[in-house]
Parts: structure tokens; C-alpha cells; sequence
């Protein structure tokens, strides 16, 4: 945290996500990349056909993490089964931020079913997508502790 939590934005960390998935991957990962109605912070190509779309953001409250949310769903076509918000905080605390995204996730309108924690900071659930309500992505939250504190 104290290398990249207070000196870091979210692009920065962005682009040190996109480096370690370009070493996997062999480069077909990309960031700011159009995907149905915008960009895309994080896009991996994974094989033919196969694309992997994530979304970052700093935690700043519950009221913008429902919105990443729908900011992420601008992104997926019908085709996409699965996704991924990455949050930064860099708030004390962040067993309450945890709590509080846990929380949050079952409140937002597409929220469907099987919400659970996989792991301490990372949590899925299944959504379903706007306009199609038997159409269902698997979305995974990974949330990064940044405190200097």
C-alpha cells in the first residue's frame, strides 16, 4: 500500500493490472478499449471469441459502486457470461468497505442470485442483464486494500 496507495490513480493501477495479464496472456489484454456503448478499463482477449471485460474504480460509497455496476453493463453484449469490478480503497477500515460491498451487490436492480464471498476481498454473484431477464452474468468483485494507515 505504501508504494501504490496514495502515489497511484486508478489508471496507474490500471496499467500495472494490464502489464501482468499481458505476461499471461501474450499481450491481448488492452485498457480503454470500446466495448458495446464505451471503454472499457480493462479488455482480455482470452481466446477467439472469448472476451473478458472488467471495470476499475476507487471506492468512494455505496451510491457509485451501484453505479460501476450499470457503468459495466454498458459494456457487455448478450454474449458475455462473465465480468469483473475491481475496486481500490484506499479508506480505513476495510473490513467496513467489505461489509459494506457485500451488502451493497444484492441491492442493485440486476442482482439475481448467489451472492458469496470466494475469498476475504473477493466476492461473486449472478446478475441479469438489462433487457433480458433470463440472460445471466457471473460477476466477480475484487477489492484491493490501498491504506497507508
Amino acid at each position: 500500500p505504501t508504494v501504490y496507495g496514495s502515489k497511484l490513480e486508478e489508471e496507474d493501477l490500471r496499467d500495472i493490472m494490464l502489464a501482468h495479464l499481458n505476461t499471461i496472456f501474450e499481450g491481448n489484454a488492452t485498457g480503454e478499449t470500446f466495448s458495446k456503448l464505451g471503454k472499457t478499463d480493462i479488455h482480455l482477449r482470452i481466446q477467439k471469441g472469448e472476451i473478458f471485460i472488467a471495470e476499475c474504480k476507487f471506492w468512494d460509497g455505496e451510491k457509485l459502486f451501484l453505479e460501476s455496476i450499470d457503468q459495466l453493463f454498458k459494456y457487455l453484449t448478450w454474449r458475455r457470461n462473465y465480468a469483473s469490478i475491481v475496486i481500490f480503497s484506499r479508506n480505513t477500515g476495510f473490513t467496513d468497505v467489505l461489509n459494506t460491498i457485500e451488502e451493497t451487490i444484492s441491492k442493485h436492480s440486476t442482482y439475481s442470485s448467489g451472492l458469496q464471498r470466494v475469498k476475504d476481498s473477493h466476492f461473486q454473484a449472478v446478475h441479469r442483464f438489462p433487457g433480458d431477464p433470463k440472460k445471466e452474468v457471473e460477476i466477480h468483485y475484487l477489492i484491493f486494500n490501498l491504506s497507508t494507515t
